[in-house]
C-alpha cells in the first residue's frame, strides 16, 4: 500500500506531540502559586489548587500589611481619583479571599482557561490623614476608611516552563495570563475631625460625616505567576 510522505510526517508529527504531552502529564496533586506583581506591592499572596484531569479547583488570598499610621497620602497626578491608588496608600491594608476554577487544554497544562472570583476588604481605623487633588478628594482630619472590592475574571494563560525534571518532587513554572473582569467597589468614609475641602463651601467635621460611593466598572488583567507543581517523580 502506497502511503503519502506529507500524510506519514503528519502522522508522525501528532504522535510524537501527543506521546510527550501524556508523558509530562503531573499526577492529580495539589500546587501552590503566588501573584508576582501583587507580592512586589506587597500584597502578600498564595493560591492553591488541586488538579483532577484537566480541570483544577482552588482558592486564593492575600494580606496586604499597613505601613503607615498617619500623614499625607501621596496624590496620583493629573487625572487619578483617590478611588484607585489602594496599592500606593500605605494607611491601608488589605485582606483577600475567593475561589477559582481552571480548564487546562492539554494534558501537560501548558495552557489553560481559568474563571476566579474574590473579595477584598481595604480599611484604616482612625488616623490623622491629609490628600490633596483638585480633581478627587480633598480632606485633612482624622479618618476611617473601608472599600470592599467584588471582582470576577476570566483569564487565559500559558506556562513558560519546560518538562519538569522527573528527579524533582516539584518543579518551579512561570505562568503569564490575561483576561477582562468586572469589579464592584463600595467604599465608606468616615471624618471624625476635620475639613472637608471637597465639599462647596468647605466642610469642618466636628462630629462623625459619612461619605459613601459605589462603582461598577469593567477591568482589564495581565500579569505573572510563580507556582510550584507536583512532578510525576520516578526513581
Amino acid at each position: 500500500m502506497k502511503i503519502r510522505l506529507p500524510s506519514l510526517i503528519l502522522a508522525m508529527v501528532l504522535e510524537s506531540v501527543v506521546s510527550a504531552q501524556d508523558a509530562a502529564a503531573p499526577p492529580s496533586r495539589w500546587s501552590y502559586g503566588t501573584e508576582v506583581i501583587q507580592t512586589a506591592m506587597l500584597n502578600l499572596n498564595l493560591r492553591v489548587q488541586h488538579r483532577f484531569q484537566r480541570w483544577a479547583i482552588g482558592v486564593h488570598g492575600g494580606f496586604r500589611p499597613s505601613l503607615w499610621s498617619g500623614g499625607e497620602i501621596p496624590s496620583g497626578g493629573a487625572g487619578s481619583t483617590y478611588f484607585g491608588i489602594n496599592y500606593r496608600n500605605w494607611m491601608y491594608q488589605a485582606v483577600t479571599l475567593g475561589p477559582l476554577v481552571r480548564y487546562q487544554f492539554a494534558s501537560d497544562g501548558r495552557t489553560f482557561l481559568e474563571l476566579d472570583a474574590f473579595h477584598r476588604v481595604w480599611w484604616f481605623d482612625r488616623k490623622r490623614v491629609s490628600y490633596d487633588n483638585v480633581e478627587s478628594l480633598r480632606f485633612d482630619g482624622l479618618r476611617s476608611e473601608r472599600q470592599d472590592i467584588s471582582a470576577i475574571r476570566l483569564l487565559w494563560g500559558a506556562t513558560s516552563a519546560p518538562r519538569a525534571d522527573r528527579s524533582k518532587r516539584h518543579a518551579l513554572v512561570m505562568e503569564g495570563y490575561g483576561g477582562l473582569g468586572v469589579r464592584v467597589r463600595r467604599m465608606r468614609f468616615v471624618t471624625h475631625e476635620g475639613v472637608l475641602n471637597n465639599h462647596w463651601p468647605p466642610v469642618s467635621v466636628t462630629e462623625d460625616h459619612e461619605d459613601h460611593y459605589c462603582f461598577v466598572t469593567p477591568t482589564l488583567h495581565f500579569g505573572i505567576r510563580l507556582v510550584l507543581i507536583p512532578t510525576d517523580r520516578r526513581p
